[in-house]
């Protein structure tokens, strides 16, 4: 008898589909995402507005983290049980994460925070890319749903 490698089920068929369609949004939005920065760099050259960029960018990267986490939320809507927030989860990284992501508004708009963040923290695009994205996610999934004997 010949092992199959992929199964062709009706319910396997159903998880190769929808990772599929989350693989062409995940996909799109990184085509989309890529496109537009480009878009906005060349804004930013020629207006010298580094702000207006800056903010579509920043919630671009905010929702690419909110796309990565989906997959886990999805699956968590599943699962049988009351919805319940992560706090620590959310206020040793999220916050921080936010913090970090937030730096440059908080730049432009003369939030003395500035001060007391080391200033290398400035001087990197990625680690602002980085931050904004990790709070997306770590949004995301700090929600997740307990069984009900969790609560008894």
């Amino acid at each position: 008898m010949k092992k199959q490698f992929v199964n062709f089920s009706s319910a396997a068929l159903k998880i190769w589909m929808y990772y599929l369609i989350y693989a062409i949004a995940f996909f799109a939005y990184i085509i989309f995402y890529a496109v537009g920065s480009q878009y906005l760099d060349a804004l930013r050259n020629r207006t010298y507005d580094a702000f207006t960029p800056y903010l579509i960018q920043l919630f671009g990267n905010f929702i690419l983290g909110m796309l990565i986490g989906a997959e886990y939320l999805l699956r968590e809507r599943k699962r049988e049980g009351k919805w319940s927030f992560n706090v620590p989860h959310f206020v040793l990284i999220g916050i921080p994460s936010l913090i970090f992501g937030l730096y440059l508004l908080f730049y432009y708009i003369n939030i003395p925070i500035i001060s007391i963040l080391p200033p290398f923290i400035g001087s990197s695009k990625w680690f602002f890319t980085v931050n904004q994205t990790l709070f997306g996610y770590i949004l995301i999934t700090s929600f997740s749903k307990q069984s009900r004997l969790f609560f008894k």
